[in-house]
C-alpha cells in the first residue's frame, strides 16, 4: 500500500533529483540495464557488459514496435516471462492504434506501483500550486482500465484508467467522473447527468 508517508517521501525525493536530473536519467538506465541483464533481450545486447550512456546508445538498435511485436506476442500469447523483464508482466497498457492496430506495452507490478508514484506526484503539485482545487473536483478523463485478457490470461487496457482504479481514496473522492464510471463501456451512462 503506498501510504501519505511514501507519497510525502516520494514528492522530496522528485524535488531533491530536479537538482541533477542527468546523474538520476543515468542512475535510472543502468538500474534497468542491471536488473534486466538475465532477461532475453538483456543477454541478447549484453546488458551486463554496458558500461556508459555511450555503449547504450551504440549497442541498442533504434527500433519500431513491429520490430518487438513477436517478443510481446509471446507473453501476450502464451503468457512467457523474462523476455524485456526480469519481474513478472501483470497487464498491457494498450494504445489507441491511430496508426494501425493498438499496441500492447507490457507492464510489471513494480512499474505500476511507479505510475500511482507519479499519479500522486501530479496531485500534489496541482495542489501545491493551485490551492483552491482542493474544495472542489477534477475533471480527469480517463478510459477504462481493462478492454479483456489476453490469450494468456494477462488483462490489457488503458493506463488512465488503471491509475484513476487503484488511486488512494482521496484522490478517487476528487474526480468528477468515478474510476468506476470510466471503466463503464456504455457510453450513455457516462454521459448522463
Amino acid at each position: 500500500m503506498f501510504t501519505y508517508l511514501d507519497r510525502k517521501k516520494y514528492q522530496w525525493r522528485y524535488l531533491a533529483m530536479q537538482n541533477n536530473p542527468l546523474k538520476v536519467q543515468e542512475k535510472t538506465l543502468f538500474d534497468i540495464l542491471h536488473e534486466n541483464k538475465d532477461t532475453e533481450y538483456g543477454r541478447k545486447y549484453g546488458f551486463k557488459h554496458i558500461r556508459s550512456v555511450e555503449e547504450f546508445q551504440q549497442t541498442l538498435p533504434e527500433i519500431t514496435y513491429p520490430d518487438i511485436a513477436p517478443l510481446v506476442n509471446r507473453i501476450k500469447n502464451k503468457g512467457e516471462q523474462n523476455i524485456f523483464t526480469k519481474d513478472e508482466v501483470i497487464y498491457f497498457a494498450t494504445t489507441s492504434g491511430t496508426t494501425s492496430e493498438p499496441k500492447f506495452i507490457p507492464i510489471t507490478k513494480e512499474r505500476m506501483k511507479l505510475f500511482k508514484k507519479e499519479f500522486s506526484l501530479w496531485f500534489f503539485f496541482a495542489l501545491k500550486n493551485y490551492r483552491h482545487a482542493a474544495k472542489g473536483k477534477t475533471l480527469y478523463f480517463a478510459a477504462n482500465q481493462e478492454n479483456g485478457l489476453t490469450k494468456s490470461g494477462i488483462p490489457h487496457g488503458n493506463i488512465s484508467g488503471y491509475v484513476t482504479y487503484k488511486a488512494a481514496k482521496f484522490i478517487k473522492k476528487k474526480l468528477v467522473i468515478s474510476a468506476e464510471l470510466n471503466n463503464d463501456f456504455d457510453f450513455d451512462k457516462k454521459t448522463e447527468k
